[in-house]
């Protein structure tokens, strides 16, 4: 799978985790989101949750997430910012039938479909591209 693939995937399971939890800063594991807990005998994790790791890191640089504490693998008291929350609660066009893009990516990963919740965080993130601007 193709870094940009991966990244869009734990996006979208990222985003998931903290709408749902939102306002309550949660843990984010890299190991967990990405489904590789393995550590080669130099103790790094798989290329999965690097990149898994990186996607966190970018997020929070790009303003849509904070967190409080930083762990080899994820990051501690994670939240959504004011920004990360206003594009998830967005209702582009795009999505005729209603509901925000948050209510959308929760509800495809929990119907199993991860193709549509990466395709909802291009989305997102675009609507983001949109905040910026203005």
């Amino acid at each position: 799978m193709k870094n940009m693939d991966l990244f869009n995937q734990y996006s979208a399971e990222i985003f998931s985790m903290l709408y749902l939890a939102f306002p309550e800063p949660i843990g984010l594991d890299a190991l967990s989101i990405s489904g590789h807990q393995e550590i080669d005998e130099n103790g790094s994790p798989e290329k999965e949750a690097k990149i898994c790791k990186a996607t966190i890191q970018w997020l929070a640089d790009t303003g849509y997430l904070s967190f409080q504490d930083e762990y080899q693998y994820g990051a501690g008291d994670a939240v959504l910012t004011a920004k990360g929350l206003e594009v998830l609660k967005a209702v582009p066009g795009s999505l005729k039938n209603g509901g925000s893009i948050g209510d959308k990516i929760v509800t495809t990963l929990k119907g199993g479909a991860k193709e549509t919740a990466t395709a909802l965080v291009k989305t997102a993130l675009t609507e983001g591209f949109k905040l910026l601007m203005k």
